[in-house]
């Protein structure tokens, strides 16, 4: 069985109007892989489709990231979920601070669900 390949998008050229258009008809999710540095993300629909995944440089890039996701989404139209790693917190304080509610909850596979 080979390997299942995607394409990565890098944050500068993801199309934040098709995520905007998205996100004003449903929930989007964004499932984030933590790494030390090289960080990749989901964003899907909301049932679970992938709309585009995005890859960025934590923690140059981060502030980008968030800046877009708030430019083009409405507070509360995001929902993310990422692993638990002392690396990702700061992304996640400031995905959170953008997302769905301020609430941080822990879900059954042991990663962090922020909605």
């Amino acid at each position: 069985m080979g390997k299942h390949r995607y394409r990565m998008t890098e944050v500068n050229n993801v199309n934040w109007q098709l995520i905007g258009e998205y996100a004003d008809k449903e929930r989007v999710v964004f499932g984030i892989d933590v790494a030390k540095e090289k960080f990749v993300g989901a964003l899907m629909n909301a049932d679970r489709s992938v709309i585009q995944t995005v890859k960025w440089r934590h923690p140059e890039q981060t502030r980008e990231l968030v800046a877009d996701l708030q430019k083009h989404l409405e507070p509360g139209s995001l929902e993310a979920a990422m692993e638990p790693s002392g690396t990702g917190s700061p992304a996640r304080l400031r995905v959170r601070r953008f997302s769905r509610s301020r609430g941080e909850r822990r879900n059954s596979e042991s990663a962090w669900a922020v909605t």
